[in-house]
């Protein structure tokens, strides 16, 4: 499964409305499995810096939808959380415990649309269920951080 980001894409606008004999776009349709898409592998790699704790996820959380100005404190988190380790589970946190690098919490399963906690122990559905919860947290109380104490 290749994650995919939107870009915009003008698609033959130009050429319905161009005068004769201006430039104008394609009139080819784009491709229907990825229309106004640009593949993953298209994007640059993030520069994880030599301080890093957990260097190895850093991409991942980048192409999952981390912006590169909260890496250093999802860096952080996640030495704070696992020591980078996706296998780890606490299961004195409550609702069936606290599971993967985020260690996000089973609380959060429904609201990650999650058929089981153990999703929680693959990288990325890790790192992407952590990214939705700081979104929430932040959109909800200002502070993405806070369901990590940060």
């Amino acid at each position: 499964m290749a994650l995919l980001l939107s870009v915009g894409v003008l698609w033959n606008s130009t050429a319905a409305s161009a005068p004769p004999g201006s430039p104008t776009t394609t009139t080819e349709p784009p491709q229907a499995s990825t229309p106004n898409r640009v593949a993953l592998d298209q994007i640059p790699p993030v520069v994880v810096p030599s301080w890093a704790l957990c260097p190895q996820w850093w991409q991942l959380a980048s192409d999952v939808g981390w912006q590169e100005t909260e890496l250093p404190t999802l860096d952080y988190v996640l030495w704070k959380e696992s020591r980078c380790d996706p296998t780890v589970h606490n299961p004195d946190d409550p609702q069936g415990g606290s599971f993967g690098l985020a260690q996000v919490n089973g609380f959060w399963k429904k609201y990650l649309l999650l058929n089981r906690v153990t999703d929680l122990f693959t990288p990325r559905v890790n790192l992407a269920g952590a990214l939705r919860i700081w979104q929430y947290a932040n959109d909800k109380h200002g502070n993405g951080w806070g369901p990590w104490n940060i």
